[in-house]
């Protein structure tokens, strides 16, 4: 956070306040328990909590200033910033914060890789004064908290960047002023809301007018057809990545995949070097290129690149990797799903030769009319990539499970589960430690639970 007391946030922003000290805000959270010495605490009032019943416990636990959108009693010490809307301050001081930075800012938005870019990012400018957005910190709320972790020190701000329908990448965006920015792609998931991939294309492409004629944006070659029609709006320089032939932009050659992560040579204008990551998947490959192509604009050395893509660190769920107390391995992946990202993890799958692969797989939600066809081309990926058994999990997973039938997975290969529990059931029945199994589906079919269960 900025150098600044409560009383000037409440000057800067014009609001009215009560109460008085001196300490500068160290930290900005709307969440009591995260609350720590020299905190403001944002009392939000939401659906099922209200933050006002939590002020005392924050002060108790360090919190020198709140911001009330409803009188309380008064606490002495504690500076009460007076707000109308406690979401709408945390936007505007946001805003004001991100004004006063000499940070860089990088937007990552796109229709998945969303968070597994921005902690490559994190990864290859850690030797710098770095502030990465938290976990999946991208949406109206999330987003101002992470741009008010940033102080005067912070010389790159990567700020993620969720959507559900036209008009937010631009909110987000006047909010954070990014001067660089990645659009991962442009997937099929939000199509329940937004109805087809153009319409996805125009809500993600809300971030180009926003790139200043001295920054830089990276944009996979293989949604081009998606993207052209918005090109004009970017002052910025346009690299293309994921590119078949070198001349048309970054690309990546001699590409060596395993279960462990992968090797391949980068090339792009006169930069040809090779790079190893850790994490495995072609699409994390791709994902890479973008992050390369933005941080050797921004002036990050090759070294600095390569070893921060040898070492990552990827958020919670994503693919990470972890041994059963029965031997077997579990590749969780539960965090989230989309036709596209299933296809990624399936394949990371299908490298693990000599093991019994398993695919659990779950719903997919927000496909709109992409629903049907999503579910089955899953199915049929499932058999492509070689699953030896295949548990589809929900309602909308029969699709899964009869693609993966019509593709030419075997009858008796196939299962389905109309919840985790029955996955679970039908799991532990085949579960040994020569088997890999892979869980995935989308965030509200909550299949972390499995994983847990299995991991015992």
């Amino acid at each position: 956070m900025l150098k600044v007391t409560a009383a000037q946030i409440a000057q800067k922003l014009g609001y009215s306040y009560s109460g008085a000290n001196e300490n500068i805000i160290t930290a900005v959270t709307c969440d009591s328990r995260a609350v720590e010495k020299g905190s403001l605490f944002v009392a939000l009032v939401g659906e099922k909590t209200d933050g006002h019943n939590f002020i005392k416990s924050a002060y108790e636990k360090g919190a020198v200033a709140v911001a009330a959108s409803r009188p309380i009693e008064p606490i002495e010490g504690l500076v009460v910033i007076n707000v109308d809307d406690g979401v709408k301050f945390l936007q505007e001081l946001a805003a004001w914060v991100r004004i006063n930075l000499k940070a860089k800012v990088i937007a990552v938005t796109g229709s998945y890789g969303k968070t597994t870019t921005k902690d490559m990012l994190g990864s290859v400018c850690g030797h710098l004064s770095a502030c990465i957005s938290a976990g999946n910190n991208n949406n109206e709320l999330g987003l101002p908290l992470n741009i008010c972790r940033a102080d005067e020190e912070t010389e790159i701000l990567v700020s993620e960047m969720g959507m559900r329908g036209l008009g937010q990448i631009e909110f987000l965006c006047n909010i954070a002023r990014p001067q660089y920015g990645i659009i991962t792609n442009i997937g099929t998931v939000h199509s329940e809301l937004l109805g087809s991939q153009e319409k996805i294309a125009q809500a993600k492409c809300e971030l180009l007018k926003f790139i200043p004629q001295d920054g830089a944006v990276a944009l996979n070659w293989q949604d081009k057809v998606f993207l052209d029609k918005y090109l004009a709006t970017c002052k910025g320089k346009i690299i293309w990545y994921n590119c078949k032939e070198r001349a048309e932009g970054a690309c990546a050659l001699d590409i060596k995949v395993s279960a462990e992560g992968s090797e391949f040579i980068f090339a792009w204008e006169d930069y040809l070097f090779p790079v190893k990551l850790n994490i495995a998947g072609k699409h994390n490959i791709t994902n890479s290129l973008a992050v390369i192509v933005i941080a050797l604009t921004l002036g990050v050395s090759i070294e600095e690149i390569q070893r921060g893509l040898a070492e990552i660190s990827i958020s919670g769920m994503r693919l990470k990797v972890e041994m059963a107390k029965c031997g077997a391995l579990i590749i969780n992946d539960s965090y989230n799903a989309n036709p596209e990202a299933m296809q990624g993890a399936l394949q990371v799958l299908s490298m693990y030769e000599g093991k019994k692969k398993i695919a659990v797989l779950g719903d997919m939600y927000e496909l709109g009319k992409y629903s049907e066809s999503g579910h089955r081309k899953t199915g049929e990926n499932a058999f492509r990539f070689k699953a030896d058994k295949l548990i589809a999990v929900g309602e909308l997973a029969k699709d899964i499970a009869g693609g993966a039938i019509a593709g030419g997975m075997a009858k008796e290969a196939v299962f389905w589960a109309k919840n985790n529990q029955e996955a679970i059931d039908i799991l532990l029945k085949t579960l040994d430690s020569e088997s890999v199994v892979l869980v995935k589906g989308s965030r509200g079919m909550k299949m972390e639970e499995i994983v847990n269960e299995i991991m015992g």
